[in-house]
């Protein structure tokens, strides 16, 4: 897998810019809260792409919340989970 981000190599006030630009350019649409103290997150976000169709992401972060509404699923792919 490609390591697309680890926020123990930033300085933690550069983590929580970081944590959002690595989620939004996985192309998921979505809303990502933080529900961490900012300073203390934490993300270490794997990827890899099997093939055409299948991208599979690992994470392992700190306190985070993440949304999708039936309509942001759709705007990725409809056949995509």
């Amino acid at each position: 897998m490609a390591l697309l981000l680890d926020t123990s190599a930033l300085a933690p006030d550069e983590r929580v810019e970081a944590f959002y630009g690595a989620l939004s350019s996985v192309h998921m649409p979505a809303r990502v809260k933080v529900v961490t103290e900012q300073r203390g997150i934490h993300c270490r976000l794997e990827g890899h792409q099997l093939g055409p169709a299948l991208d599979v992401l690992e994470m392992h972060s700190s306190g985070h919340r993440i949304a999708r509404t039936a309509r942001e699923l759709k705007v990725i792919a409809p056949e995509r989970i």
